[in-house]
């Protein structure tokens, strides 16, 4: 597949599961979209759905920004102390969905009826939730070295490049690394997630933040105020950088095998698409 594509390939664990689901919708984001011009529906359509959220996803969404937005102000070096701004936060964000949710919710903008009562439900949820990050977590972090936080970060192996967007990596005074990540869903059958979590463990050892021996990772589920420790060894990690390279290879070449649009099959699934930000352009090409 000729293009400028390959200038800008990565694997991330989305990408990979976006061609499966749906590999028309992969061409648009990650093939087609590095060969038109500024100003072109797709480039435009990249930066709505940027600011969108899918309904799935919109709580989870909403705890992690108001939380980053508490991260952000203590690595500028200002004092946080307490949840009103972030409630404020989740209100004005709420506010605005409630008022025009076709602008905010992919799944709306695609036609689909969203009560005023669920998102209302999202808004109680998030607001709990954050309050329980405040009253029985954020102690435990702001006076640590912010490394990381909801940020996008890369890494390079043997050539291949892999993305991550970790929650929050610290450091404490005695040089050991901290990896945490937020769960908003505690029932969700892997909210631990393995693969999530040793993609940062590497990450910060490619980093060479730490050795291993001294890297922690915990995951705190925030809807019912709990923490676990993430626990792995070494020869695991060596294990699942071998297998990022594998599946790295396998997508690159699934790429480059095809010569046009119409090799990239559209997914028939409606429930699939009424989730994609791109199937008002996919409907017109």
């Amino acid at each position: 597949m000729e293009g400028n594509w390959k200038n800008w390939y990565a694997w991330s664990r989305s990408k990979q599961a976006m061609f499966d689901l749906c590999p028309r919708q992969f061409f648009y984001r990650y093939v087609k979209f590095y060969d038109v011009k500024l100003g072109h529906i797709l480039k435009s359509t990249k930066g709505m759905i940027e600011e969108m959220h899918n309904l799935d996803f919109l709580l989870g969404d909403i705890v992690h920004a108001a939380i980053k937005r508490q991260f952000d102000q203590l690595s500028r070096g200002r004092e946080v102390t307490c949840p009103g701004l972030a409630l404020q936060f989740i209100t004005r964000t709420i506010d605005d969905i409630q008022k025009d949710p076709k602008s905010h919710i992919i799944e709306s903008m695609n036609g689909k009826e969203i009560s005023k009562e669920e998102i209302s439900r999202i808004d109680e949820d998030a607001a709990r939730q954050i309050k329980i990050f405040f009253n029985e977590f954020f102690d435990f972090y702001k006076d640590l070295e912010i490394i990381e936080h909801e940020d996008y970060c890369n890494i390079v192996i043997d050539g291949h490049k892999f993305y991550l967007v970790p929650d929050l990596i610290t450091k404490s005074k005695d040089g050991r690394i901290y990896i945490t990540d937020w769960k908003t869903d505690s029932t969700y059958a892997h909210a631990i997630d393995e693969w999530q979590m040793n993609m940062y463990i590497l990450w910060a050892l490619e980093e060479g933040l730490s050795d291993f021996d001294n890297i922690r990772s915990e995951v705190i589920f925030l809807d019912i105020g709990d923490s676990t420790e993430y626990s792995t060894t070494e020869e695991k990690i060596d294990s699942f950088k071998k297998l990022l390279i594998e599946k790295s290879d396998v997508l690159f070449n699934s790429i480059d095998s095809k010569s046009c649009k119409d090799d990239f099959n559209k997914c028939d699934n409606d429930q699939i698409c009424i989730g994609c930000g791109f199937k008002p352009y996919c409907k017109k090409d």
